[in-house]
């Protein structure tokens, strides 16, 4: 029994003798790379577990790594109680971030820690954040996990700044942003992200003015958008309502609308804004885009007034257009009944000559539409030339005009012509009643 005993112990002081002088390296995760080191340099590595031979007094210095982890250096030397299997367990995460452009600064859980490409540590349990900024360019954002649950931090990671922002403001700073066709909610300013080898639109608007639309590119080949951008509305927009179903709207001349209209004036420009119908009293007003003067509403109402000069004339065929009258009769006397029927309807004759038969009275203004801004005139005359022999021929025209709205206010002289200023009046397609029934009365009293 004595010897059965001595055995066991002679046994168990073998096997203690084999755990002191073998130690087992037991890194976690499994395939993680075991170098032993020798002045400060990897001497030989191997992946997963290792076994080594420890000699007495003498440090053995080894480093287990892998990619994506913290690496670990250890110094141990052996030991009577050394367990024979030592664990090493790499628990905290690393992910290398780089940046492009190189100059793009990397910012780590909100500190700055410049362009220079940065090992993110993660202690397990934990999370970092880290973000990549330039301006002019988009921010870009990771949040890397060491938490069970959580997905695992890739091993490296290039930022790559490909997106463009630019950040603009309005003016007015009330004014309504669209990006690529979507309302902002804020007004007055607005990140716009342009995507890589794309534009995007920007369309600014505001009640009273002019949108405006910019389109930003981030494309190879082309200018890079700024970084910040003033976007201002300098045209203003004029809403014109007229009374008038089918009241045509000419703005500098050029037929824009009828019954309503748009108009736009230009910065430090003026419009000269004309609205016409038949009927009615034609009106113009000068809306100008100047800091130095009234600037535009944002809407005009237009109510058009009836036109008097229509309810004392009346539409004729003839007017502006010479009648011929033969004369089979006595031609002297039928040129003084001639004279004489004009005469009664006109105070002066300018011009008259029986041997030629040529006759002009003096133009006879009427003006109408006193008590309104637009007050017009109407002129007439009448011109008698000769036609024309054996038998005599006499031409007789009554020459009826209304004085014309230009388009533009460098006349400033026809606003209240004179009978007189033939640049003030066109023709016009009726005759005042009073001069209405004059060719029924050369025509009744001449044979």
């Amino acid at each position: 029994m004595k010897q059965i005993i001595t055995l066991i112990l002679l046994t168990a002081m073998s096997l203690s003798l084999i755990a002191q002088k073998e130690l087992t390296i037991s890194p976690l995760p499994a395939d993680a790379m075991v170098c032993f080191m020798q002045n400060g340099k990897e001497l030989n590595c191997f992946k997963g577990e290792v076994k080594k031979e420890l000699e007495k007094n003498i440090p053995y210095t080894f480093r287990v790594r892998k990619e994506g982890y913290l690496t670990v250096d250890t110094t141990i030397f052996r030991k009577k109680d050394a367990a024979p299997v030592l664990p090493v367990i790499l628990n905290t995460r690393i992910v290398k971030v780089s940046v492009s452009p190189l100059d793009a600064h990397i910012y780590v859980d909100q500190i700055d820690k410049g362009s220079v490409p940065q090992d993110i540590i993660i202690p397990k349990g934990k999370s970092v954040l880290v973000e990549v900024k330039k301006p002019g360019f988009g921010v870009k954002s990771v949040t890397y996990y060491n938490i069970e649950g959580k997905p695992e931090p890739e091993v490296s990671h290039l930022f790559k700044m490909d997106e463009r922002v630019v950040y603009i403001k309005t003016q007015p700073a009330d004014a309504d942003i669209y990006i690529d066709g979507k309302k902002q909610k804020e007004q007055g300013t607005a990140e716009v992200t342009i995507p890589n080898n794309e534009c995007t639109k920007v369309k600014v608007s505001k009640v009273g003015f002019a949108t405006e639309e910019i389109s930003y590119c981030n494309k190879d080949n082309e200018a890079a958008p700024p970084t910040n951008d003033v976007i201002k509305l300098k045209d203003r927009l004029a809403e014109v309502t007229v009374d008038i179903d089918d009241a045509t709207i000419f703005v500098d001349g050029k037929e824009v609308g009828k019954k309503t209209a748009k108009v736009k004036i230009q910065e430090n420009k003026c419009v000269a804004v004309v609205i016409k119908k038949q009927g009615y009293v034609t009106q113009k007003y000068e809306w100008c885009n100047k800091q130095d003067g009234a600037l535009p509403e944002a809407k005009y109402t237009i109510t058009m007034d009836k036109d008097q000069a229509y309810d004392e004339s009346e539409q004729s065929d003839q007017a502006n257009k010479a009648f011929t009258l033969q004369i089979n009769g006595d031609a002297k006397q039928a040129w003084q009944t001639l004279v004489s029927i004009i005469s009664s309807k006109f105070d002066e004759i300018q011009t008259i000559d029986a041997t030629t038969n040529y006759l002009r009275t003096a133009w006879v203004g009427e003006v109408y539409n006193k008590n309104t801004p637009f007050p017009s005139m109407v002129r007439t005359r009448v011109v008698v030339t000769n036609g024309g022999f054996n038998p005599l021929k006499i031409n007789v025209k009554v020459q009826s005009e209304m004085s014309k709205v230009t388009d533009d206010f460098s006349k400033n002289n026809c606003v209240s012509p004179t009978a007189n200023q033939d640049e003030c009046f066109e023709a016009w397609n009726r005759i005042l009643r009073k001069y209405s029934e004059l060719y029924g009365e050369i025509l009744d009293r001449i044979k």
